[in-house]
């Protein structure tokens, strides 16, 4: 099992040489990907997931005035 191994990873890693600009590109890819991922998932890590750093922040509230016609007013100026 072990010399099969040994011997496909060889052929895998002389492949990856001799098409090195394909290899390149698939690695920047995967970096970007994997990054992009990362950083979309801390976002919404802090913004939504985490609690608010505020005691009994559940009890927050956001306090708007309406005109008659639905727009949204100044509370103070």
């Amino acid at each position: 099992m072990l010399p099969g191994l040994l011997h496909q990873l060889s052929l895998g890693v002389r492949g990856l040489r001799q098409r090195l600009s394909f290899s390149l590109l698939a690695l920047i890819s995967l970096g970007l990907g994997i990054g992009a991922s990362v950083a979309i998932y801390a976002v919404v890590d802090a913004v939504l997931l985490q609690p608010l750093p505020y005691a009994e922040a559940e009890r927050l509230v956001q306090v708007e005035e309406v005109d008659a016609e639905g727009r949204k007013m100044p509370l103070a100026e």
